[in-house]
């Protein structure tokens, strides 16, 4: 990540337990995008990141997140969702198309 940094270069990291990232790692993250954390080891690893808002992530629902950025206050936005319905496909589901 530093590495990334010091080029320019930008990286995404996506987890569901912030406590598997290490922590000189996270050191390197202006940027971050918290949805809800329900466990309290989490919620303790976020304080550091989120700590005027750290009571709120255990309220946010599906698709809502708060975002932290640098120097800006944190705010609060909802994913759209989805426009059309979307379901797993599997093998047998497919059939083969005549050209």
């Amino acid at each position: 990540f530093r590495q990334a940094r010091k080029y320019g270069g930008g990286l995404v990291v996506a987890t569901q337990n912030p406590g598997d990232i290490d922590y000189k790692a996270v050191g390197q993250f202006g940027t971050w995008m918290v949805g809800r954390v329900t466990t309290p080891q989490a919620m303790r690893k976020l304080k550091a990141v989120v700590p005027a808002d750290v009571g709120r992530i255990g309220h946010l629902k599906q698709g809502e997140f708060l975002l932290v950025s640098p120097g800006q206050e944190v705010s609060y936005f909802k994913a759209r969702p989805l426009m059309t319905e979307h379901t797993t496909l599997y093998e047998q589901d497919l059939t083969k198309t005549q050209w």
